[in-house]
């Protein structure tokens, strides 16, 4: 039964992630708002854009997706392709400095090995041969120089279940059924999505948040959905870097189908609504949700239909990036954009000192201030 919430983000990721022919948005300095010159643009024989950035040195950045890894300069642009297999996920161990990455050709539902490279350079090498499943959560968390945790396919229960893998001795452990989201800032316990068996019933899935140690132990849950209407949270749960708020999405159905951003406070699971959006269910919250080193500012985006139709968006998009400031309790746009393409690859990250955010828009890469 967790395949389903696999099958869902499997949709959802093709929904928003797909490729774009459409061309980056041009100079906008004048533009209240606007996007800014790019400092780098994927070339165009390239037709797929969806994937993960990442920001491990202010001076370089590295794109993983459908033209494989590159390694960019911040911020004149300079290129290299590192790597031509395509894929969608990548992450960054910081004791090795290494950038870990899964060439697949899907999404969600297949298998695929297991590449990392030094961010100082050096050949892509293959770990081991181990495969592992492409999911919806985080198909790979690093988490030392010599672990990190994965999802693949239990052989006897033929559901997704997290594993621990220990590079040094090649030898993998079964954690807990369910996927993983996202690890504490202690790199002690993940947050596995998985079904709540307790509570199953055959007219719904319950699911809950089960926090997991390294040594297999769940330490305690949280209840998901309790009934069939609620929004099953499309990008992962993400720890802050204090370890004491788990932010993740709702949708409201009682108040207008408004979304909303919420944290609940570690351990003593006291929820707390963050940031709402200002209309129905013409607007939406998108990740990928990024914090700043320091903790104190949270980026996402958010995207309103002009003119719904009956079952689709007719009158196009606009995206609006924000900051939220824990400190102020504000959030304030960064970047307003129109646009009439329905798929836009998105993501983002912030400078070492929070005072520049580097993002993807569509297929180039741009540099600002935070405002």
């Amino acid at each position: 039964m967790v395949l389903s919430r696999s099958l869902i983000v499997f949709l959802c990721g093709l929904f928003f992630f797909t490729s774009c022919k459409k061309d980056p948005a041009g100079p906008g300095a004048g533009k209240e708002f606007g996007l800014e010159s790019p400092f780098y643009t994927f070339p165009a024989s390239h037709d797929a854009y969806y994937g993960t950035l990442l920001w491990p040195q202010d001076q370089t950045v590295f794109w993983y997706g459908g033209h494989g890894l590159y390694r960019i300069s911040v911020p004149n642009g300079n290129a290299t392709n590192i790597d031509n297999q395509t894929g969608y996920y990548a992450a960054y161990e910081s004791d090795s400095e290494a950038i870990y990455y899964l060439p697949a050709e899907c999404l969600s539902g297949c298998s695929a090995p297991v590449f990392k490279i030094s961010i100082n350079g050096g050949a892509p090498e293959r770990v081991s041969d181990l495969e592992i499943q492409t999911s919806g959560g985080s198909p790979l968390i690093p988490v030392s120089s010599n672990q990190f945790l994965f999802v693949q396919l239990h052989p006897e229960s033929s559901v997704l279940s997290t594993y621990l893998y220990d590079q040094t001795s090649g030898d993998s452990s079964r954690l807990a059924d369910g996927i993983p989201e996202t690890l504490s800032p202690t790199r002690s316990e993940v947050l596995v999505y998985q079904l709540d068996e307790t509570v199953h019933t055959e007219e719904e899935d319950i699911y809950q948040l089960a926090f997991v140690s390294l040594n297999g132990m769940i330490s305690d849950t949280w209840q998901i959905t309790g009934n069939p209407f609620t929004h099953l949270p499309i990008y992962p749960p993400l720890w802050d870097l204090n370890g004491i708020r788990i932010l993740y999405m709702k949708r409201d159905y009682d108040n207008n189908a408004r979304i909303s951003l919420w944290i609940n406070l570690y351990p003593d699971s006291r929820e707390e609504k963050l940031w709402d959006t200002s209309g129905g269910p013409e607007k939406t919250i998108e990740g990928p949700f990024r914090w700043s080193d320091d903790n104190t500012q949270l980026a996402f985006w958010e995207r309103t239909c002009l003119k719904a139709g009956l079952y689709s968006c007719d009158g196009g998009y606009k995206r609006t990036l924000w900051v939220y400031n824990s400190l102020k309790a504000k959030a304030t746009k960064q970047v307003v954009d129109h646009s009439d393409e329905a798929n836009i690859a998105r993501d983002q990250r912030f400078s070492s000192d929070g005072s520049q955010l580097l993002f993807l828009y569509d297929r180039a890469l741009y540099l600002k201030d935070v405002e």
